[in-house]
């Protein structure tokens, strides 16, 4: 027997009618007689995508015809034609004879016809004798003219139907939609929903049918998209198949093949289901919904005080650091404490949405998203629940960045914008970097327009600044929405995260300024196109603690160009105190025999950056010889965690230092990861003098060491408070009087466009709390003008967050908590 097949559109043309006669519904399949299959003839598929060539694909494994999009149709026709006769194949699936033995296919005669044994014109007349008519009808029984383009020939304006090939008609079906792939990025865990995406051609994969089965070729026990694991799934192997959407009129969905295996795909989860390791896993991860309730006590409280206000008054906002998996390689290093099934990317993915889902914020901002699990996970997690989201991707090669969602029935998205902060300053405001600032002029005119133009000046008098600015790739959404329910009410989000680098302080406030900067465009524009000032918002991580300049400047307003992290942090670089900086320089100096030139270089640079980096490199060595009790760790550009070596062992007794360390070296030592080198290194930052490599410290060559770090920690306390003072005494000469935008040494001035406050009134011990570090980084700026706090998510307490040492943990998916407010409009009593 022979099936039919159409394009989408002719088919819908044909059969609505039928099908509604009939009563056919779309929802559930009703079984075709045979008298509704007495006019299906043939099939054959025809893929004609925007670019590349034309596939025809002859039925029962036939024939296939690759040919240009840009051939005619005739050219086309013709060589179907050709190929289809001489091979004898049958239309109709029958196997193909051999060669007509006069045929120019034929070797022999062609060998004969190319001697002048043979005639051409015998040749011609055999293949004008056997040559099958191809034509090409439309859905009213016309030929398609022969001119027209190949991939004209099928677009849907000409509605391609029927293909006749000698006195065989075959019905053409065009871009037959089909699913190529389903996954599912989720761990079977009882009460944790699995939400899976598919890909497919011609298909719309929000549309797809979705079967859920407890084992493949199973019973189907879900039809939904979304399924969650119960008791009774445990131990089972889940399975979920996806199909194209069906037709309305059966006879259509029977011809498009929606319904064959081949149109469909399957995935199969690799671990059965299993149970939460713990309750908290499935019942609340982060606290989220007991915080979430006490939240929700405050807002009741709130609306009690004043029974008119209206509920539509309160916007529920939320940021969230959800670490992202691009840095899974770093986390045995990063949380040795923490069991590495609790770190695995599909389980602990699923806990941070579960988290997000206990609020049920009008706005959620999110940070360390990774690009893939957005478009995989986070976004048809939240579309689900009806949201939108947008999602911005971090420069410079970084595979995560921040995500913005919106419920849909609060708000609607007017306009976004995406910063790249190494984008600015703009190079039409960017002095010659190859020039330095003139202080003196500055001086004598020290206001500057705009923090841009600030921010320009600073860049162009510190190079080694410039540089390290331009290789950032920090970003910020700045988004623009409208409630609903009142279109008077605008909000304008800006959600970052920060340049993380413990002395990049004041890049930080820079980069604060000129996300600031660019939110006021935004707003001034709304402003003028609708009226009405939107209410900001600033959140994110921002990697700040309280007494920074980046957070003074958002809870203040300004930040004065005498502001400690100026000068505590102009020395900071690209490279700054990089393990894999200093193994480079101990091999070349290895290889030109001119170790005793590496001490001699630290001992002449005595400037604070200098004294800064070689206190970062002893304290790591100290803390990998075993030597504990310093703020230990370089503190580099980049995330740089150097992988663990198998340690150097000296059994030749014949080896050199240099030989030895030069192996350590090979094998990709570093001072964070090898003895032999955190040796060698603390030995020369430290002034245990020698010509040659110290490959291993006695006990008493230790505790010199570490003698010497305690008190280079005392000589960079000196060096930076008269760094610290001498940049208060310059900002205070060269900007008094002076209200905006400015420079003055190695600071800058700069002022906020908005009235900011934090949302919450305590500033929590910390937001991010690892082992041997927390802080309270995260933050949730709200416009004071227009805005007013009803609550807020209260953080746990430090006993809950140390229960398994710190973060993350089996019930923290994350090592930042989540932040959440209630904001109100100022309307209303």
């Amino acid at each position: 027997g022979h099936r039919l097949a159409l394009s989408a559109s002719a088919l819908a043309a044909m059969f609505t009618a039928k099908a509604l006669r009939r009563g056919w519904r779309a929802s559930k399949a009703v079984p075709i007689s045979k008298d509704d299959l007495d006019d299906i003839f043939g099939i054959i598929d025809v893929l004609c995508e925007k670019a590349g060539p034309v596939r025809i694909e002859m039925p029962n494994g036939g024939k296939n015809f690759d040919r240009p999009r840009d051939q005619t149709l005739e050219k086309t026709l013709q060589r179907m034609s050709k190929t289809l006769s001489t091979s004898k194949e049958k239309p109709r699936g029958a196997s193909a004879s051999r060669a007509p033995e006069r045929s120019r296919d034929n070797p022999k005669f062609l060998r004969r016809l190319q001697s002048g044994k043979a005639s051409p014109s015998i040749a011609d007349a055999e293949d004008a004798k056997e040559m099958l008519p191809v034509s090409l009808l439309n859905h009213k029984e016309v030929p398609i003219d022969g001119d027209i383009l190949l991939a004209d020939a099928f677009a849907p304006a000409l509605l391609a139907s029927k293909l006749l090939i000698g006195d065989s008609r075959y019905h053409v079906r065009v871009n037959r939609p089909v699913v190529e792939s389903v996954n599912c990025r989720c761990r079977p865990i009882v009460g944790l929903p699995l939400l899976p995406f598919a890909s497919g051609r011609f298909c719309d994969v929000k549309e797809l049918r979705w079967e859920w089965r407890r084992e493949p070729g199973g019973k189907v026990i879900c039809e939904q998209h979304m399924f969650t694991p119960s008791v009774e799934d445990v131990g089972s192997t889940l399975c979920v198949t996806a199909r194209p959407a069906a037709p309305a009129d059966p006879r259509a969905a029977a011809m498009l093949g929606v319904d064959e295996p081949e149109a469909s795909a399957t995935w199969t989860s690799a671990r059965p289901v299993t149970k939460p390791r713990r309750s908290s896993e499935s019942l609340d991860p982060g606290c989220g919904r007991a915080r979430a309730e006490a939240m929700g006590q405050q807002r009741k409280s709130w609306q009690e005080e004043a029974p008119d206000r209206p509920s539509c008054d309160v916007l529920r906002v939320l940021s969230y650091n959800v670490l992202a998996d691009a840095y899974s390689h770093n986390f045995g290093q990063c949380f040795p404490y923490c069991d590495q099934k609790f770190t695995r990317s599909e389980r602990r993915i699923q806990l941070c949405r579960q988290e997000v889902a206990a609020y049920a914020a009008d706005l959620a901002c999110l940070q360390e998203v990774d690009a893939n699990w957005f478009e995989e996970f986070w976004r048809p997690q939240f579309e689900v629940d009806g949201y939108s989201g947008h999602f911005t991707q971090k420069v410079k090669g970084s595979a995560e960045g921040c995500a913005l969602f919106f419920r849909n029935e609060v708000l609607e998205l007017l306009e976004t914008s995406e910063l790249a902060l190494s984008s600015r300053p703009r190079p039409n405001l960017a002095p010659n970097p190859e020039k330095s600032v003139d202080v003196d002029r500055v001086a004598q005119a020290p206001h500057l327009p705009s923090a841009e133009c600030a921010v320009s000046a600073l860049l162009g008098s510190n190079p080694a600044l410039a540089d390290l600015w331009q290789r950032l790739g920090t970003i910020a959404q700045i988004s623009l929405l409208r409630c609903r329910k009142d279109a008077s009410r605008l909000v304008l989000v800006c959600n970052t995260h920060l340049y993380f680098a413990n002395n990049a302080r004041h890049i930080r406030a820079m980069q604060t300024a000129l996300i600031l900067e660019d939110a006021e465009q935004m707003s001034a524009l709304a402003m003028e196109k609708y009226g009405v000032r939107p209410a900001v918002l600033f959140l994110g991580d921002l990697n700040s603690e309280p007494d920074t300049g980046a957070v003074e400047l958002l809870g203040t307003g300004s930040v004065s160009a005498a502001h400690p992290d100026w000068a505590r942090c102009a020395p900071f670089r690209w490279g700054f105190a990089s393990s894999r900086q200093a193994a480079r320089k101990m091999q070349s100096a290895l290889k030109v025999g001119r170790w005793g030139d590496m001490k001699d270089n630290l001992a002449e640079d005595d400037t604070l950056g200098s004294c800064m980096e070689r206190y970062r490199r002893m304290c790591c060595c100290l803390s990998v010889l075993g030597i504990g009790g310093f703020d230990g760790g370089a503190d580099e550009d980049v995330p740089e965690t150097d992988a663990s070596v198998p340690e150097v062992i000296q059994t030749d007794s014949s080896a050199s230092p240099q030989q030895t360390l030069m192996s350590a070296l090979s094998a990709n030592g570093t001072f964070q990861n090898s003895g032999t080198v955190a040796s060698a290194q603390l030995a020369l930052d430290a002034g245990i003098f020698s010509r040659v490599p110290v490959t291993s410290l006695d006990p008493q060559e230790l505790v010199q060491a570490k003698k010497r770090t305690e008190q280079l920690a005392e000589v960079i306390k000196s060096k930076t408070e008269e760094a610290v003072t001498t940049q208060q005494a310059l900002s205070e000469t060269m900007l008094a009087g002076v209200s905006g935008s400015a420079l003055a040494g190695v600071g800058l001035q700069l002022r906020s466009p908005f009235e900011l406050c934090s949302a919450y009134d305590e500033t929590p011990d910390f937001t991010n709390f690892v082992g041997g570090y927390e802080a309270a980084l995260d933050w949730i700026f709200f416009d004071r003008k227009l805005l007013r706090k009803v609550s807020e998510a209260k953080l746990p307490s430090r006993e809950v967050v140390s229960a398994e040492t710190a973060l993350p943990s089996s019930l923290f998916p994350s090592d930042h908590l989540l932040l959440a407010t209630d904001l109100a409009w100022y309307s209303g009593p």
